[in-house]
């Protein structure tokens, strides 16, 4: 199931927004992050991170939709390339 979901942090900041084709394992692959170069972003969000809210959506489209409006208006602090959509257009 697509769908859109936020990393949030101890004061209830969003600090990361992602989306993903399956839900359910794109979460399980935060909890199951190794110790390598390419996850150090994953670890350090989760390290960032005390709750996870998730909204599911019809489509693919959909959630990329979603994920970069929600990017572009609370701009969380792990999301980079979104955040600016004037550095990297779409």
């Amino acid at each position: 199931m697509p769908g859109v979901y936020r990393m949030l942090g101890e004061s209830g900041e969003i600090v990361y927004v992602g989306k993903a084709k399956n839900l359910r394992r794109r979460i399980g692959q935060y909890r199951n992050a190794k110790r390598c170069k390419k996850h150090r972003k994953m670890h350090k969000i989760v390290a960032d991170a005390c709750a996870i809210a998730f909204e599911v959506c019809t489509s693919e489209l959909e959630a990329s939709l979603l994920e970069s409006r929600l990017i572009r208006e609370l701009r969380p602090k792990w999301n980079v390339a979104g955040a600016f959509h004037f550095l990297y257009p779409m």
